[in-house]
């Protein structure tokens, strides 16, 4: 019985003996494996990081605003209807931020045409003052009022900047984008000298419109990570509508409202993480 339970008690450290060994490995081999694992996840994440870009720039603003009328009722039909003309648009200039990725960094660099793609999102912001003449009745013999229109422009863009070719350390690119724009405006009225009829003033009404830009660019690297650009921008910044609702006493079924562009050309600079 002794032997027996010998053998057995022998056979049972064997079996200890090689899961523990079979342990030992095992934590060894994870002790190589984790920080190997997460070595290669940190290069991933650097190489992804050296790809994001931020950006500033500021520049001279042009902005353009349609014609348009204004429709106040009166008590014998039909109503009266009076023209704004728009004679000049002054602008603040424009500046920018924004964050940027190119995309296919490695394939793409090594190529001379077709050599990068960026996309970014981009914050622009400008404030533009509309002046001109009214018209009462859309007749210049009735020339009655001057307005004024102060507006603020604000815009978020995703914009496309696709490579198209490199000279040197020069790169240039088209810029195709789009987004939304949140277009803030007031408007009001002075009376030229001996006129009777009351002018009109409007509150700060702020409208949201599809935008788009369309322009082309060109950038010069500094170092490795700093580049300055300068870049032309057309952009179509939407609709401004006035409110409905006067500040003063007169009254109004259709209230003013502009069409707006501009035209911008930008200085900046971009920064690679």
């Amino acid at each position: 019985m002794s032997y027996v339970t010998a053998k057995k008690n022998h056979g049972s450290k064997r079996v200890i003996n090689v899961r523990a060994i079979g342990l030992k490995y095992a934590y060894i081999a994870a002790l190589t494996f984790i920080p190997c694992a997460s070595l290669s996840a940190m290069a991933s994440s650097e190489d992804a990081l050296s790809n994001v870009e931020i950006s500033a720039a500021v520049g001279p603003n042009w902005v353009q605003a349609n014609d348009t009328v204004t429709v106040i009722p009166i008590f014998t039909p039909p109503d009266e209807i009076d023209s704004i003309l728009t004679q000049h648009v002054s602008s603040t200039p424009v500046w920018k931020l924004g964050m940027g990725y190119h995309f296919f960094a490695d394939s793409l660099s090594h190529r001379q045409f077709f050599n990068d793609l960026l996309v970014e999102l981009n914050f622009y912001r400008s404030s533009e003052t509309i002046n001109g003449k009214v018209y009462q009745y859309q007749n210049p013999l009735y020339y009655t009022f001057n307005f004024s229109a102060p507006i603020r422009s604000t815009r978020l863009m995703l914009d496309a900047k696709p490579g198209l070719v490199s000279y040197d350390k020069m790169s240039f690119y088209p810029i195709l984008g789009a987004g939304i724009a949140w277009n803030s405006s007031a408007y009001q009225e002075t009376a030229l000298p001996g006129t009777a009829s009351s002018p009109l003033l409007l509150n700060a009404n702020t409208k949201s419109s599809f935008a788009y830009d369309l322009g082309a660019g060109v950038r010069m690297d500094i170092t490795p990570s700093l580049q300055v650009s300068l870049e032309y921008l057309y952009s179509n910044l939407g609709d401004i509508v006035m409110t409905v609702n006067p500040a003063n006493d007169a009254t109004l079924t259709s209230p003013p409202q502009f069409k707006l562009s501009s035209q911008t050309v930008m200085l900046g600079l971009n920064w690679k993480i």
